[in-house]
């Protein structure tokens, strides 16, 4: 037999609240880096096993080689690159991972966000 799936708003509400756990670890006075990288490896199981995509601004929070929460100045390093193709160059302090999102065009939108889309995927 086959596991029922659990309600996708229901999956949801656990992701985004275990992220929320993860960000106030982090936050906090005592930087306890060990249960945010527990909260996040959580977070990305129930996700695969319910086969949900992360929203982009989660996906781009999480380190994806040590699982850890970038938060800049705490566990990573925020850099603007101006040599070649400008971008925002974010480092993990922990594993030392690059992560480059480019911002060459001021008008650019991730797939999700731009309108055209939203319509595609709300019609199938």
């Amino acid at each position: 037999m086959r596991k029922k799936v659990a309600n996708v708003a229901v999956v949801e509400r656990r992701i985004n609240y275990l992220f929320q756990l993860a960000h106030q670890c982090i936050t906090t006075k005592d930087v306890d880096k060990e249960m945010c990288r527990y909260h996040v490896k959580t977070l990305k199981k129930i996700a695969m096993k319910n086969v949900i995509r992360l929203h982009t601004n989660i996906k781009r929070k999480i380190c994806k080689k040590c699982d850890l929460l970038l938060h800049a100045g705490i566990t990573a390093k925020v850099r603007l690159t101006r040599s070649p193709n400008r971008a925002v160059t974010v480092q993990c302090i922990e594993c030392k991972n690059v992560k480059k999102f480019p911002c060459n065009n001021q008008n650019y939108k991730i797939w999700i966000e731009k309108y055209e889309n939203l319509q595609e995927t709300m019609k199938s």
